[in-house]
């Protein structure tokens, strides 16, 4: 799979997974920017951020490597659910309703 492909693949999880780039900024620890560079050119600069991405997603750093370079098909469900456990969480733990959008 190409660095293009790579990269339009980051997008379609983070989108499935209904999450902002400054989400996912913010759970993987990677800047926003980042983000936005890695989804253009598809370059994953290191194995850190391959990790913080795949925690993001739910999933195992071997599962997002194969899913980024060979069929993209799954992972998605497990993404939506682990984002709505840490949306459940904060929200019990902060006794709010969630964030509120800047």
């Amino acid at each position: 799979m190409d660095k293009t492909t790579v990269g339009a693949t980051l997008v379609r999880l983070r989108k499935k997974a209904g999450l902002t780039q400054d989400e996912l900024a913010e759970w993987t620890g990677i800047s926003q920017g980042h983000i936005s560079h890695l989804e253009k050119t598809g370059e994953l600069i290191s194995i850190e951020h391959v990790r913080n991405l795949a925690d993001a997603f739910g999933m195992s750093p071997g599962e997002l490597m194969a899913i980024l370079w060979d069929t993209p098909t799954g992972g998605i469900n497990a993404v939506k659910k682990r984002y709505q456990r840490k949306n459940n969480q904060q929200k019990h733990c902060n006794g709010s309703k969630g964030r509120k959008k800047r």
